[in-house]
């Protein structure tokens, strides 16, 4: 089955991109990606396999997430706990196995790494949260952690009040598509962070937007997502 190309941006997202191209060097980026969404219904509990346990994060789980060889930046969990995030971990023992982040106040791009860098949009309601930082460590990928991780988060989200999510996702990932996907996340709209120096903004493709609608069915049908 010949695989479809994600959608080019429009003609005034691609004069924006050709501006940030050309813009003097300093911080600039243009970068797509997909807006996601789940309703969380009230349903059957989810109850993880044996052995398996999912936690909202505290101080300890925390500090060995930032001790592991494998954190991406050792400031950005304390910060990120510090001003009201949440981290849900699954669990194999005392060992974290996979762990993502959640935010209540705004959805963001670059989301947990500082307001210099944080590209906020979409103000969210007290029923409504973001997702963010989905990461399953090297050794305990290919076991469908990832999957078990949001089934467990969702059900937690859910005791929260919480009964609408987003997340957002680079459609060069594969992996990560292919388990929101299999979550029941739909495609909402295309997605472009743009920062030229001190300038940033998110701006959005249409909605409805057939040609996204025509790449996630293609995807889903090559992934074998039904």
């Amino acid at each position: 089955m010949p695989v479809s190309t994600f959608p080019r941006p429009g003609l005034l997202m691609s004069l924006l991109r050709l501006l940030v191209r050309f813009a003097p060097t300093g911080r600039k980026f243009f970068i797509q990606s997909i807006l996601l969404r789940k309703a969380l219904m009230p349903a059957e509990r989810f109850v993880p396999p044996k052995g398996l346990q999912g936690v909202l994060a505290g101080p300890t789980d925390l500090a060995w997430i930032d001790a592991h060889p494998e954190a991406t930046s050792r400031s950005a969990y304390q910060r990120r706990y510090a001003r009201g995030d949440s981290c849900v971990c699954l669990k194999k023992g005392s060992e974290i196995v996979a762990y993502r982040w959640i935010v209540r106040s705004a959805a963001c791009l670059f989301c947990g790494f500082g307001s210099r860098n944080e590209i906020r949009f979409l103000p969210l309601k007290p029923n409504q949260a973001f997702l963010y930082d989905l990461y399953v460590y090297k050794a305990h990928r290919r076991y469908g952690y990832g999957t078990l991780l949001c089934q467990v988060m969702f059900e937690i989200m859910k005791d929260k009040g919480i009964d609408e999510v987003f997340c957002i996702a680079d459609p060069g990932n594969d992996t990560i598509i292919r388990v929101e996907l299999r979550l029941g996340f739909e495609a909402v709209r295309i997605a472009y962070g743009v920062r030229i120096r001190q300038w940033s903004a998110m701006l959005f493709g249409p909605t409805p937007d057939l040609r996204l609608r025509h790449w996630i069915n293609d995807f889903s049908a090559r992934a074998g997502i039904h």
